[in-house]
C-alpha cells in the first residue's frame, strides 16, 4: 500500500499545470494565490504536512464583523473595550506560519521594528517543514521601509529585482540559518525567534522568506510564475473549488498521500492484548476499505452564522470517492479513538459541533471527486461566556490534533477483504 502512495506522490509530482495557467493572479482565489508560494519538487510535495495556510482577513471578518487596517486602530478599539476587538485574538485558525502569532499583544511593536504590521497581512502559508521551510505573506507592503528597518537588525539590501526588493543578512543571502541569539527579535518574523536572518524577496503585495536559499529560491520562482506551484495542480483547485462554496476560508492545512499511512496502532496500543487490539482494529478497516487519497486538506470555513470544520479527501475516481465516503461515515462512528479511550471519533468531533455524513462532492472542471467530512458549530459570540473568551474553529483544531497525534486510523488507508 505504502508502494501506491508514493506512486501517487510521484504523479502529482509531475502532474501537468496547463490548466491553471491560463488565469492570472488577478483571477485567483486567495488560497490559490497562496499556493502559488508551493513549488511543484519532491522536496515539498513527498513530506507529509505540504503547507499550512491562513486567512487571517477572513478569519477577522467572520468571527468579529470588522478588520483592522493596523495594529494601531485594533489597540485603540482594544482600549475602548470595543467586543470585536477583544474577540479578534480568538479568531484565528490552528493553520499558518507557526511563530507569526505567537504572542499576538506583542505585535503592537513589529511596525517599529520591522516595518511590517501584522494588520497588513491578509493570508500567510508555510511551506514544507524545518530547516527548508518557506513562508510567503500576501497584503499590502512598504518594501522599502521595511529595508531600512531591518538594518538594525543586521539585514542589508541585496539588490532590486522586478520581483521586488531582496533583503539578506549582512553576511549573505545564503547565511539565513545562521543563529546569532545577539540578534534575537522574536517580533520578526524573517527567523529572529532564534536570532537568524532569513534571506526576504519583499514586494509591495507579496513577501517570501525561509531560511534555505534554495528552498526559497524554488518559491520566489514559483510565487513569479517562472515554475509550477501547487495552485497549478487539479487535486489543489479542487479542494479550492469545494472551499469557495463558503464565505470565508479562515484556515486549511494540506497533506500528501502520506498521511493515509501515518497511522501505525502499535505506536500507541500497547499492553498484554495489544495484538488481539491491533487485529481487530485492522479486521475494521479491512471491512471498511478507503482507497488511496491524492490530497487531504483540513480546513476551517465560515459564513456570518457558523464556524465549519472539513477534511477533505481528494479522488479522481468518483466509485472510490463514494466507497470512502461510506467507510468513513462507518468508522467515526463503530471506532474508539486510540488516545482518547472509550470515546469513538464521532463522539470526539460531535463535542465540537453537529457531525454530517460525509458526501462527495464532483469537481468537473478538474475531474475531480472530494469526499467531504465536515462539522458545523455556531459562530462563537463576541462577548465572554462564563468570564472566558471561545476560541474559534474548534472543529478544525480537533481534526488537527488527531493528525499531530497520529490519532488518524479513521481515515487510514485499507484495500479491503
Amino acid at each position: 500500500m505504502k508502494r501506491v502512495l508514493l506512486v501517487l506522490i510521484v504523479i502529482l509530482v509531475m502532474l501537468t499545470p496547463a490548466a491553471a495557467q491560463e488565469s492570472g493572479d488577478g483571477e485567483r482565489s486567495p488560497l490559490l494565490r497562496a499556493l502559488s508560494a508551493v513549488p511543484v519538487i519532491p522536496e515539498v510535495l513527498g513530506l507529509e504536512l505540504i503547507a499550512s495556510y491562513a486567512n487571517y482577513t477572513d478569519a477577522m471578518q467572520a468571527r468579529t464583523g470588522v478588520v483592522f487596517p493596523t495594529h494601531a486602530a485594533f489597540q485603540a478599539a482594544y482600549d475602548m473595550e470595543k467586543p470585536e476587538a477583544g474577540a479578534a485574538p480568538w479568531a484565528f485558525a490552528p493553520s499558518g506560519p507557526s511563530t507569526l502569532l505567537q504572542s499576538f499583544f506583542l505585535l503592537k511593536d513589529m511596525p517599529e521594528a520591522i516595518g511590517l504590521d501584522f494588520f497588513q497581512i491578509g493570508q500567510a502559508i508555510e511551506v514544507g517543514r524545518p530547516p527548508t521551510q518557506v513562508m510567503a505573506y500576501f497584503g499590502a507592503f512598504e518594501p522599502t521601509l521595511m529595508a531600512e528597518k531591518l538594518k538594525a537588525l543586521g539585514f542589508a539590501l541585496e539588490s532590486e529585482t522586478d520581483a521586488g526588493l531582496l533583503i539578506c543578512s549582512t553576511e549573505g543571502c545564503d547565511a539565513g540559518a545562521q543563529m546569532d541569539l545577539a540578534m534575537r527579535n522574536p517580533l520578526s518574523p524573517f527567523g529572529g525567534d532564534l536570532g537568524r536572518r532569513f534571506p526576504v524577496l519583499a514586494s509591495e503585495s507579496v513577501i517570501v522568506t525561509g531560511p534555505s536559499l534554495d528552498a526559497f529560491k524554488a518559491s520566489t520562482a514559483a510565487v513569479a510564475g517562472e515554475r509550477p506551484s501547487a495552485a497549478d495542480l487539479e487535486p489543489f483547485q479542487a479542494v479550492d473549488s469545494v472551499l469557495s462554496a463558503f464565505p470565508y476560508v479562515p484556515g486549511v492545512i494540506f497533506l500528501s498521500p502520506l498521511a493515509g499511512t501515518a497511522f501505525d496502532p502499535a505506536m500507541v496500543i500497547q499492553g498484554d492484548n495489544a495484538q488481539a487490539v491491533i487485529d481487530a482494529l485492522n479486521q475494521t478497516l479491512s471491512e471498511n476499505p478507503i482507497g488511496p487519497f491524492e490530497l487531504v486538506a483540513i480546513a476551517a470555513a465560515a459564513d456570518e452564522t457558523t464556524e465549519s470544520g472539513l477534511a477533505l479527501f481528494v479522488y479522481t475516481d468518483e466509485d472510490a470517492a463514494l466507497t470512502a465516503a461510506a467507510s468513513l461515515d462507518a468508522r467515526l462512528s463503530a471506532m474508539q479513538s486510540l488516545v482518547a479511550p472509550d470515546r469513538t471519533y464521532a463522539d470526539i468531533l460531535s463535542n465540537r459541533g453537529e457531525l454530517f455524513p460525509a458526501e462527495v462532492v464532483s469537481v468537473p472542471s478538474v475531474e475531480r471527486h472530494v469526499v467531504v467530512v465536515r462539522i458545523d458549530a455556531p459562530t462563537p459570540p463576541n462577548a465572554k461566556v462564563d468570564g472566558q473568551m471561545i476560541r474559534s474553529h474548534r472543529a478544525m483544531n480537533a481534526l488537527v490534533d488527531m493528525v499531530s497525534r497520529r490519532d488518524t486510523a479513521w481515515f487510514a488507508v485499507s484495500a479491503g477483504e
